[in-house]
């Protein structure tokens, strides 16, 4: 039996070698339903965060690391067409999914979630570290997304007739006034329709 992969928002509390301590935030993706493999995972993307000075962590106190399983409410599912829908996701066909379309080396997930720019300064954080966080440059990183995509099918004409042929699209994990893959295949699939 395949076990179930979910999602987690994690903090993760530790210190430099400096002695300096340090709170990070951020989110797992298709993690094991397992505390144990979400708390390795937790650690070991923050430490990767800081490559020349590896963050230190009490794995000892467990209080250090605090996960939080996320489940995706189907509310907040977004739909476009009619049924039968084509599920935009990882849940779905891979290929549609931001995390696994692949566009100059890398997924479209983590060169969207690196163009962010936050109002502390910061840019270019892993998609663990920006993901569902809101960012200063919105209206660029919208554009950007929309061209990775554009890009993507481009390169990879064979999915532009399984786009035309879906009557609706859905990505399960799509929320209301967030960039969303669904809708921009979507747009895609309507202008490949309309001969633009």
């Amino acid at each position: 039996m395949i076990p179930e992969k979910y999602e987690y928002s994690f903090t993760v509390k530790g210190r430099y070698a400096s002695g300096m301590k340090t709170t990070m935030t951020g989110t797992l993706w298709d993690v094991d339903d397992y505390p144990q493999s979400a708390f390795k995972e937790a650690v070991r993307c923050c430490q990767e965060m800081t490559p020349d000075s590896p963050l230190i962590v009490d794995t000892e106190t467990g209080g250090n690391v605090v996960l939080r399983k996320l489940v995706p409410k189907k509310k907040n599912m977004i739909k476009h067409g009619t049924p039968p829908y084509l599920e935009c996701s990882s849940k779905g066909d891979k290929r549609f999914s931001a995390f696994y379309a692949q566009v100059n080396g890398q997924s479209i997930e983590k060169q969207y979630q690196a163009a962010k720019r936050f109002a502390d300064g910061s840019a270019g954080l892993s998609w663990q570290m920006a993901k569902g966080k809101k960012c200063a440059n919105q209206g660029e990183v919208t554009q950007i997304y929309e061209s990775l995509w554009r890009q993507y099918i481009k390169e990879n004409p064979e999915l532009l007739p399984v786009l035309m042929a879906a009557t609706g699209l859905s990505d399960m994990f799509g929320q209301p006034g967030h960039n969303c893959q669904a809708t921009v295949l979507w747009k895609i699939r309507n202008e490949a329709l309309n001969g633009q």
